[in-house]
């Protein structure tokens, strides 16, 4: 749970399997230890549009579509990603 490679690839996977739900938790916590990121608070945004996409609840869909907003902000507006 403290491994920041390990997150990603997790949240990386549920990406490619689509698995939305299962991947909110894990980008929140990838964003918990690593908030420096922009790639974290993208996939927070894309799980949150994954599951709003989903869901038959106008309320509901409305509270992920902001959700998905503030972070896919933040993450855009982060001014530098650092890669090895």
């Amino acid at each position: 749970r403290y491994q920041r490679d390990a997150l990603n690839n997790l949240a990386a996977t549920y990406l490619n399997l689509k698995q939305y739900d299962a991947m909110l938790p894990v980008a929140q916590r990838l964003y918990e230890i690593d908030p420096s990121n922009p790639d974290n608070p993208r996939f927070l945004a894309i799980a949150y549009q994954g599951i709003a996409n989903a869901s038959k609840n106008p309320a509901q869909k409305k509270a992920l579509t902001d959700s998905l907003l503030k972070y896919n902000r933040i993450s855009n507006e982060m001014p530098v990603k650092v890669t090895f």
